[in-house]
């Protein structure tokens, strides 16, 4: 398993009981994000777990009546991404 993989499987095990806790992971995953705007926030990822926590920490956050969801997509090779 490669570095990137365990961190990620580290970080989403964590859990985050305060406002500015949920902030901060937020403010990471966002920094991070394919796009990111008033009218559209993205993330493209190969771990649907990650696509899955930044669309949660970003509902959680913000609280708003919105659509947010994980889509799987496939590459020329058939390798899966989620955004």
């Amino acid at each position: 398993m490669s570095f990137a993989n365990e961190l990620k499987r580290q970080l989403l095990r964590l859990r985050y009981d305060d406002l500015r806790q949920l902030r901060a992971r937020t403010h990471g995953l966002l920094r991070f994000s394919k796009a990111f705007g008033p009218q559209k926030m993205l993330l493209q990822t190969e771990n649907k777990s990650v696509a899955e926590l930044y669309a949660d920490s970003i509902f959680g956050l913000i609280g708003l009546d919105a659509t947010i969801s994980v889509q799987e997509y496939k590459n020329k090779n058939g390798k899966s991404f989620f955004c």
